[in-house]
């Protein structure tokens, strides 16, 4: 029996995808015999993982305001970025009105959560403006998905005083509470809703032990049959995504601001 030790590491000093949606290519093929089984030795991530994020055309910190109900409009990037709360997004909506305001401490727009339902509300009150309008936000502006985000999807667009509850549940958590990584290159490695899957690790995010490093296996994980390749393993992608779908079905990206991920597996022959 021989085995061969196969790690993907990669670190960001910035924004971007801790996996790779280009081949991997190997210096020299790893055998894949008849009997050829792999075994997830470990991976684990330490990075600030984003649930705000303009990229790979995906948009949910964009929002559109007005103080004159539409007359005029203000667009608002919020930064990509790590945002803890619903109350982290309102400030940095309302940092950028600041000057629409009497007082920047007593905001007219002002989002807040319910822990209980699991939903947000919104109070609109056009009277803390310091020129006579009326407040108006768009969570939809150009596609954005701040409204899927936040709860606020029918309508996503409001424009009248008063308190607003949200129509769905918050997606704060916008990716999921769960990675999964998927090793492309050796068939499929197990089973994920009835459906064969190249899925080899799902590490849950509420089981850190150190801030930002998630880390999985706790035990050692058992060997894994895989089919026969007899040009070896040549390359290979690491896909690294959130466990939350979007409409269409497709699981969220992952993306973080800074850090790195390690990849271990072991390729037994027999």
């Amino acid at each position: 029996m021989s085995s061969q030790i196969l790690s993907y590491n990669k670190t960001l000093t910035s924004f971007g995808s801790p996996g790779t949606t280009e081949n991997v290519v190997l210096s020299m093929p790893i055998k894949i015999g008849s009997n050829a089984k792999v075994r997830l030795i470990d991976f684990h991530i330490d990075a600030q993982i984003c649930n705000i994020f303009n990229y790979g055309g995906i948009n949910n910190g964009l929002v559109a305001v007005s103080n004159d109900d539409w007359t005029t409009t203000t667009v608002i990037q919020l930064d990509n970025g790590v945002y803890s709360s619903v109350s982290n997004i309102q400030n940095a909506i309302n940092k950028t009105i600041a000057g629409w305001y009497i007082d920047y401490n007593d905001p007219g727009i002002v989002i807040q959560s319910n822990p209980v339902l699991g939903k947000n509300y919104m109070t609109i009150d056009s009277t803390k403006l310091a020129v006579a309008g009326q407040l108006a936000i768009n969570f939809a502006y150009n596609g954005s998905l701040l409204g899927e985000l936040l709860g606020f999807t029918a309508p996503a667009t409001f424009n009248t005083d008063g308190l607003k509850e949200a129509d769905a549940f918050a997606q704060v958590d916008f990716i999921g509470n769960e990675i999964s990584v998927k090793f492309i290159g050796l068939g499929n490695l197990s089973m994920v809703n009835n459906e064969p899957s190249t899925e080899i690790a799902r590490v849950n995010l509420s089981d850190s032990t150190v801030q930002n490093v998630y880390s999985y296996p706790s035990i050692m994980q058992p060997m894994i049959s895989i089919i026969e390749n007899k040009y070896g393993l040549q390359t290979y992608q690491v896909v690294i995504e959130g466990t939350r779908y979007d409409a269409s079905g497709n699981a969220r990206p992952i993306y973080i601001l800074n850090g790195s991920c390690f990849l271990r597996l072991e390729i037994i022959n027999s």
